[in-house]
């Protein structure tokens, strides 16, 4: 009710029931009045969310190229002992 009514009267009484909500309304209130402030916030989180959407992508690809060496390097073994054996 705190974020959707706009009488003055019932967000009063609802504060001053829960406190908690005065710190809430007034960043609403805030927002409402400058809604520059809540897009420049939400540009802040998708840059973060960005940021570790990339780190993630990067982990797993690195993690996907470690497996691929292992994988390779299982491989040129095999190949390695098959020449050896194919000399003998």
């Amino acid at each position: 009710m705190v974020l959707t009514t706009q009488n003055l009267a019932r967000i009063d009484e609802l504060v001053r029931k829960f406190p908690d909500f005065s710190e809430i309304y007034d960043e609403i209130f805030r927002f409402r009045t400058r809604p520059e402030e809540l897009i420049h916030m939400y540009s802040r989180a998708l840059a973060v969310a960005d940021r570790n959407l990339d780190r993630m992508m990067i982990d797993e690809l690195r993690e996907a190229n470690k497996q691929q060496e292992a994988e390779l390097d299982r491989l040129k073994q095999a190949l390695a002992d098959k020449d050896q054996a194919l000399a003998k």
